[in-house]
């Protein structure tokens, strides 16, 4: 069974997240990845939580293009 298609809009919020950012130094190199994400689809990043494995995101999407942006923050 497929998943329902996200409901994408200009000016939504959303909670992003996902599971494998890894140790200490992939933290950093993730957070540099989601910085050139930012820039590049223009989203407003409101909060998130970084713990040993998953990260939280609430998202800010003024262009509803939150498919492309989580696409493009790397796990590892």
């Amino acid at each position: 069974m497929t998943r329902k298609s996200r409901i994408q809009f200009s000016g939504a919020l959303y909670h992003g997240f996902n599971w494998g950012i890894g140790d200490g130094r992939d933290r950093s190199s993730f957070l540099d990845s989601l910085a050139l994400g930012v820039e590049r689809f223009h989203v407003e990043i409101h909060g998130h939580g970084l713990m040993a494995n998953p990260f939280h995101l609430l998202v800010g999407m003024p262009l509803g293009n939150i498919s492309h942006f989580m696409q493009s923050v790397p796990i590892s």
